[in-house]
């Protein structure tokens, strides 16, 4: 399993024993998503040519109902309405949700980049580019993508639940808040907000750092080694 909260799910629903169950931490290719990355060229791009020091909000990931990606657009709104508007948005992926996305997006006056999924150096360029990842997702094994984001430099916020409350320690590299049973959108709001203001003071370094120990490298080492260790006799 890719978090200990999914190997407790699965010891606790699916009556399956240690023996059968194990470990295994996800990845990130901390060679591609990098703080070095980061790009005053793309930033102009995904802002629409905004001024430096307008904020810049991101999301990457499936566009799907099971994601929360229909929550972006209120915790979009409400996080435009706490920086008066002077902020910019932008999301990098595709789905069954997407234009609906984009329809509330415009229809609460927020301004979003969306152009479908990324690629390559084009996706690690965006992503170290973002000053802030957010996440609406209350089901995640293990969020990858924001993985990926703390590795570029980009502290995330995101429900306390799951794989993420593993990856993220909060205020120390990211921000959580309360996603279940009810989704708090101020709680979110407010800790973008915080997480934008923390990054003057090392938040983002904290952030890059905590992912440094998470290559692809070393989690296939592990594998290897678990997968050794369960042929012996």
């Amino acid at each position: 399993c890719v978090s200990r909260d999914l190997c407790r799910i699965f010891r606790t629903h699916a009556e399956m024993g240690d023996t059968l169950i194990r470990y295994w931490s996800s990845g990130v290719d901390v060679s591609g998503f990098s703080s070095t990355q980061r790009s005053n060229a793309m930033r102009k791009r995904l802002t629409y040519g905004a001024a430096d020091d307008v904020p810049l909000i991101i999301h990457a990931g499936r566009l799907t109902v099971d994601k929360g990606s229909h929550k972006l657009p209120t915790i979009f709104e409400a996080i435009a309405r706490r920086l008066h508007g002077h902020v910019r948005f932008a999301i990098f992926g595709d789905g069954e949700r997407r234009l609906q996305i984009e329809a509330d997006c415009r229809e609460k006056n927020l301004t979003l980049f969306c152009e479908g999924a990324l690629q390559g150096s084009e996706l690690h360029t965006a992503m170290a580019s973002g000053d802030v990842f957010v996440s609406p997702c209350c089901t995640e094994a293990i969020g990858l993508c924001l993985m990926e984001a703390m590795a570029s430099g980009v502290p995330a916020v995101a429900p306390n639940v799951g794989g993420t409350s593993e990856i993220i320690v909060h205020s120390q590299n990211g921000f959580l808040f309360e996603g279940v049973p009810t989704f708090d959108y101020d709680a979110c709001a407010d800790m973008v907000v915080t997480a934008l203001e923390q990054r003057r003071h090392g938040l983002s370094e904290r952030a890059a750092q905590s992912m440094r120990s998470n290559t692809w490298q070393q989690s296939m080492a592990e594998l290897d080694a678990a997968l050794y260790a369960s042929l012996s006799p």
